[in-house]
Formats: structure tokens, sequence, C-alpha cells
């Protein structure tokens, strides 16, 4: 028998003898078990990685842009909405779940979005059904279908039907959230996102933070204001967009959001955002120091 032959034995042996563990490349091993992910990873690509668990899953997954690696790290356990934001960092990520009988959450749909990435998704991969909404029944067939772009409403009708979805007694989370992750139109995913930041609840909340990684410097800027208009104030998310965001204009916008009154670490980071390279970022600093 040949060492190739043999080698390729070993590993579908290892494979099978280890239900729902996947090596899918050497540095990526990973889990998911109800609702949980454990992974052991090398510096990788990322989308090596997102597909990995994409396969595991069933959920659908879009990339935009360049991810790069993975940084190396090894975590046993943690909910998958929290995992797959600490993996993919400093790219961001949108997740859709669905609520599934007895009330598990099922992970539908992985979007991945590189920093300054342009709107076309560079790599899309389905391991279940296209997602689609019935308007009437959230949970139903059809809303409109991202993979068949030339049968979707034009825009402005597409943010009607989103509108008309927020007036039901119970607007769809999931509806809203589908748009925000698949619509190629900017001021589709804004009217998505003011939708979910008039929802109550953890996991609109979560949507919103995850939005704060988005490629688009204006949804980045919306979901932090939507965030800073809740009782409890993000005062560490405002100081690290104010710090760290590639994108003036968000950090003018995260300045703007704090004051000296909001403690010592906002008070730290104004005092630092004075020798911010941009003018404009700068100003507002002063701005804020006087507040």
């Amino acid at each position: 028998m040949s060492r190739a032959l043999v080698v390729l034995l070993a590993l579908v042996t290892l494979t099978l003898a280890s239900p729902g563990r996947l090596i899918a490349a050497e540095g990526i091993e990973v889990t998911v078990e109800d609702g949980l992910l454990s992974a052991e990873l090398g510096a990788v690509p990322l989308v090596d990685v997102l597909t990995a668990i994409a396969e595991q899953t069933g959920a659908r997954l879009s990339v935009r842009g360049q991810l790069g690696t993975v940084r190396p790290q090894a975590f046993k356990g943690v909910p998958l909405s929290e995992a797959l934001p600490r993996v993919t960092q400093p790219n961001g990520v949108i997740l859709q779940f669905n609520s599934g009988s007895g009330g598990a959450r099922r992970l539908l749909a992985i979007h991945a979005v590189a920093p300054g990435s342009p709107g076309t998704a560079t790599k899309s991969s389905t391991s279940s059904p296209s997602l689609r909404f019935d308007p009437r029944n959230p949970a139903g067939p059809q809303l409109w279908d991202y993979e068949a772009s030339e049968d979707m409403p034009d825009p402005d009708k597409r943010i009607e039907t989103l509108r008309k979805l927020a007036k039901q007694r119970q607007p769809p989370l999931q509806s809203f959230t589908f748009v925000l992750a698949g619509d190629p139109d900017p001021a589709v995913r804004r009217a998505a996102l003011g939708l979910i930041a008039a929802l109550p609840g953890e996991e609109a909340r979560r949507t919103l933070v995850q939005t704060v990684a988005d490629a688009d410097p204006e949804m980045r800027i919306d979901a932090l204001r939507a965030l800073s208009a809740g009782k409890d104030k993000p005062v560490t998310l405002l100081a690290q967009v104010a710090k760290s965001d590639a994108e003036p204009s968000v950090r003018v916008a995260a300045i703007g959001m704090l004051d000296r009154r909001d403690g010592e670490l906002a008070r730290a980071v104004l005092e630092g955002a004075r020798s911010d390279p941009d003018p404009q970022v700068r100003d507002a600093v002063e701005q804020a120091l006087k507040r």
C-alpha cells in the first residue's frame, strides 16, 4: 500500500473517530455542538475557518473583500455569537440566527466584511437553501432572494416593505438582519439598521454592536449613534472606535458622543486624541473636553 494512501486512511479514521469534530485543513480544527464553538487555529486564512464552520452548521457564508489570516488561538465551548466576532477581528461579521424547536437558535448565515472592502461579495457558499422571508410570515419561504437579483424590487420598494414589517405587533428582527447582511444598496441597509435600533432586546443590541465593524463608515456611525441613544452609553466601545477606526469621520462621530463626564477611560482617550493626525478629529476633541 502506498504511503499516500496510508496517510489518507489515517486521516479518515481520525475524523470518523471524533463525531462533530472537523479538521478542515492543517491548522484548522473546529467543533460546533449545541451552538457552542471550540477551535484550535493556526495562522490560516480566515475564509477557510469560516467555510469549515459554515459546513458544520449548514449556514450560508458570504464574504466581501480579503479577510486575511487568523491570529493563532484556541478556545472551547464559546457561543457562536461571541466566538465568531472574536475570530474574525479586525473584519466585520454579521450573524443571522433563527429560532428552532424548544427555543434553540440555529445559525443561518455568516456575512463577513473586510475593512474598506467594496459592496460586492467575493465568495458565497451555501450549505442550505437560499435565505428568503415572507413579509406576512418571517419564518416563511419568501421576502426576496439576493441570489436572484434580477427579480428583486427596487431599493425604494424594499425600504417600503421593511417599514411595513416594522408596523407589525412583533417586528421581525431576523428579516431586518437578513437585509442588513445581504442587501447591496447602502440606503436599504441603513433603513434596516434603523429599524433594528428601534427594537428592544439583547439580540438587536448585539446586531448593532457587530455593525460597528461594518465596512461602510456611515453604517458604523449609525450603529454608534443608536447604541449611544440607549440608557447605557457604550463608553468602552466609543473609546475604542475613537482611538482605532481607520476613517476620520467615524472617529469624529465617536468622540462627539463622549465627554469628560463619561469617566477616566473617556478622558484618557480624549486627551490622547489631541494628537490625532486629522484636524477635524482634534477639533472634535476640544469640543468634547469643553462639555
